[in-house]
């Protein structure tokens, strides 16, 4: 946060100013895995004013995705039923569950 407020005090577009926050960020080692995976939610989050319950929330639940796929995966069930059942399960968009079982699904 505190590198990010610096960055928009040097930027007048305040999304330009946040993507060069994360880019030094993650060039000086700085969360570097965390803002690689999550660069858009992060940069979202900050665009709308940092929310720390929103944030905590957002990690809450893409735990329990990670975790949804990962059982079903080793109980051999197949990415057709997993992607049907998160379909299902959470009322998310086909394109949310086409991207979370690209980030989490273990070829």
């Amino acid at each position: 946060m505190e590198i990010s407020r610096e960055f928009a005090k040097q930027d007048r577009d305040r999304k330009l100013a946040l993507n060069k926050a994360i880019d030094y960020c993650i060039e000086n080692k700085i969360l570097k895995e965390f803002l690689g995976k999550y660069r858009a939610e992060v940069l979202g989050m900050l665009l709308e004013e940092f929310d720390e319950e929103k944030f905590r929330r957002t990690m809450r639940e893409e735990g329990r995705w990670q975790a949804t796929i990962e059982i079903l995966q080793e109980m051999n069930q197949s990415k057709e039923f997993v992607k049907a059942k998160l379909l299902e399960k959470y009322a998310l968009s086909e394109r949310d569950v086409e991207e979370l079982l690209r980030q989490f699904w273990k070829e």
